[in-house]
């Protein structure tokens, strides 16, 4: 047997939830099936869910055609984040890594951490 890389994900994202605490429903990408790229796929996506805001952080923004969003109806929030610190395994702290590095290195009390960043 082969386990695709999206179930995987599925399992890990599940691991993610419980250790973080989280408990509402995921949703995955990979379930709209859409065949574009970028900010078409985000409309997409979007839409899928019939959602009309998307959050984005500010560092993201360099990346993303905002007017384009706001062009499909989209409403962009746009949102900066200041990371608290966490021992990390190497000095100086990095900010911005993914939430596997703060799991793998605090375990359960990633949630409380992440928690109280800094959102503006």
């Amino acid at each position: 047997h082969y386990i695709l890389p999206s179930a995987i994900l599925r399992t890990e994202m599940t691991r993610f939830q419980k250790v973080l605490r989280i408990d509402k429903p995921l949703n995955f990408s990979s379930e709209v099936n859409s065949k574009q790229k970028g900010v078409e796929n985000i409309i997409n996506i979007v839409n899928f869910y019939q959602c009309d805001h998307y959050l984005i952080f500010e560092h993201e923004t360099r990346y993303i055609d905002i007017e384009k969003l706001k062009k499909s109806g989209i409403h962009p929030i746009i949102k900066s984040y200041t990371y608290p610190n966490y021992m990390q395994q190497f000095e100086p702290f990095e900010p911005n890594m993914s939430t596997l590095d703060i799991i793998l290195n605090i375990g359960t009390e990633a949630r409380r951490i992440i928690e109280s960043g800094i959102i503006e």
